[in-house]
């Protein structure tokens, strides 16, 4: 029999469409007191997440007391089902805050009263309330900041060769970088081959076509970790998007060919992590344009690499050159050039991966890498941060 006292709860962010952007299931809970704590840290939580995204979308967050179990973990990953399960399950919330208000409120109270406390807080989220007067102007002050936002008709823009993935400017916050992020994890995959390149700026568009087109963005999220949902995306023609908007912060292009800088661009420009298996295709790259790095057999940080031993007698081969004859350039190189080509077999017979044909080095390239360091564009890194 259930204990009455135990309770679960889920905590759910909608975005400015009513759609799921964020949810979290608590159970066991054994008293309010301990509910309504959990609540808080979440709000308070969420709105620390937008203020350091730059912007303020509109958006709800509500409190589902639940009688029954929490939703599975396939429910909690579709913003779809999400919802339907809230619309045929959950009960009405027992808290439903504009997280506007809820950021107004700590301002204007902050030297007034505390709101760390969830029944102190009800009286003052309730829009129909009767307010103090200095209250309600420092209040109203607030909301209408946040409601006149320069960025309410603005458009986030991702252009690849599929079509243009399009977000609100003032989106749930990371959303676009979840994507960036599936692109980087699928880079070396036929997946990324087929986005072809990425450019992002922002657009202006007329209010009633952004409502249109945004109204489902936000299904293409997963609401229980913010995932990119592949299979429910929407992709806008470019050309028809482009006629008559007004675009700004046009960015370069990220062509997403398999290439040192490349890659390494697109993570570093956009703050992107690497998967394990991505580092060690990137070492490989590494070695198709440039050979094997410095101490490629002893360096702890290539210790787990799965080629490590497959470039051990070129290495040594290499080793010996540079002891017994360090002049001998020919020789060198030619072992060099061997690791390069050895590098892009792998990558081609193992992996499944095509690189440009490597740029043999010798003399010649070696003066065009000068070169390129005099630009700012030297290599630094053949492994990048997890």
């Amino acid at each position: 029999m259930r204990n009455k006292n135990v309770q679960n709860i889920m905590l759910v962010t909608y975005d400015p469409f009513g759609i799921p952007a964020n949810v979290k299931c608590e159970s066991g809970i054994t008293n309010s007191a301990g509910a309504d704590r959990i609540f808080m840290d979440y709000l308070q939580a969420e709105r620390d997440t937008v203020l350091s995204s730059g912007t303020f979308p509109d958006l709800r967050v509500c409190r589902y007391d639940l009688s029954a179990e929490i939703p599975g973990p396939d429910i909690l990953h579709d913003p779809q089902r999400l919802r339907e399960f809230i619309r045929e399950r959950c009960p009405q919330p027992s808290c439903d805050f504009s997280l506007r208000r809820f950021d107004a409120l700590q301002y204007v109270l902050k030297d007034i009263e505390e709101t760390k406390d969830l029944q102190r807080l009800k009286k003052y989220m309730d829009p129909g309330i009767e307010l103090r007067e200095d209250i309600r102007e420092g209040l109203d002050q607030c909301m209408e900041y946040l409601q006149n936002d320069s960025a309410a008709n603005l458009l986030q823009v991702v252009e690849t060769a599929h079509g243009a993935l399009l977000l609100p400017y003032d989106d749930y916050p990371n959303r676009l970088r979840s994507f960036l992020q599936y692109v980087a994890d699928h880079y070396f995959t036929p997946t990324a081959r087929q986005f072809g390149h990425i450019r992002t700026y922002e657009m202006a568009v007329p209010h009633q076509d952004r409502q249109e087109i945004l109204s489902r963005a936000g299904y293409m999220f997963a609401p229980d970790n913010g995932q990119f949902l592949p299979e429910k995306v929407r992709w806008h023609p470019v050309d028809k998007l482009l006629q008559g908007n007004g675009m700004r912060g046009r960015q370069g292009v990220y062509t997403l060919r398999p290439t040192y800088h490349d890659f390494h661009y697109f993570i570093e420009d956009n703050g992107l992590q690497v998967s394990p298996r991505n580092n060690e295709l990137f070492t490989l790259i590494f070695i198709a344009e440039y050979g094997c790095p410095q101490n490629f057999q002893r360096d702890p940080v290539y210790a787990d690499h799965p080629d490590q031993r497959t470039f051990a007698r070129l290495d040594r081969e290499l080793e010996r050159v540079k002891r017994q004859a360090p002049g001998d350039e020919e020789r060198f190189y030619r072992i060099q050039n061997r690791q390069q080509l050895l590098a892009r077999d792998i990558l081609r017979d193992k992996y499944g991966i095509t690189i440009p044909e490597p740029q043999m080095t010798g003399p010649s390239r070696l003066q065009k890498i000068k070169q390129t360091e005099k630009q700012g564009n030297k290599p630094k890194k053949t492994h990048l941060k997890l």
